[in-house]
């Protein structure tokens, strides 16, 4: 009886194994490719007057030249725009000077300093060096070094204005007659 029960259990092997080794089903594949991923580009350009594409630098932006302590300030003007192929959220400005007199940048008083309809002389800086006067040393020295921070910036090919007015403040000191500052604006463009 075992020997019958075992030839039939073989012959059920068998016969399953046939079946399954036949029986057969179609199949097939598709396939995407060239599926490219490219990050995007944040592309700030600057311009003195808001005009054409802007580019990478600019050159006196604001210019003053015989200053006298409690004259006329002088103005310029700065636009800056992404051009770039994503938003941006925040610009960044910051400025180094660079003097021929030690101590010199504490005596350009800034008059005005705008973005957009923003008013940053109120809103952004401080008298950090303690003279009683909003000057080119403050902004420098600003959050340190970095400048006025997060302003607004998410537009794509849009310019945005920042108006500076600066004069050599009327109580500067006979021994900066003759000297100069050369002032280094730089805005940084981020996406946070």
């Amino acid at each position: 009886m075992k020997r019958i029960l075992f030839q039939l259990f073989l012959l059920i092997s068998v016969a399953a194994a046939a079946v399954g080794v036949t029986h057969a089903y179609f199949s097939d594949q598709g396939a995407s490719t060239d599926n490219a991923l490219a990050a995007g580009t944040l592309d700030l350009k600057l311009s003195n007057d808001g005009s054409g594409e802007g580019a990478d630098s600019v050159n006196e932006s604001i210019v003053g030249k015989n200053m006298a302590p409690g004259g006329t300030p002088v103005a310029g003007i700065i636009k800056f725009r992404n051009s770039g192929t994503i938003e941006g959220k925040h610009l960044s400005i910051a400025i180094i000077n660079t003097c021929s007199a030690t101590g010199m940048a504490k005596y350009l008083k800034l008059t005005k300093l705008t973005y957009g309809s923003d008013d940053l002389l109120t809103s952004a800086l401080q008298d950090l060096n303690h003279n009683n006067i909003l000057d080119l040393d403050d902004w420098a020295t600003l959050n340190n070094g970095a400048g006025i921070e997060g302003l607004t910036l998410a537009d794509l090919d849009v310019y945005h204005t920042l108006s500076i007015g600066v004069q050599l403040d009327a109580s500067t000191p006979n021994t900066f007659q003759d000297q100069s500052c050369t002032v280094t604006i730089t805005g940084t463009l981020t996406q946070q």
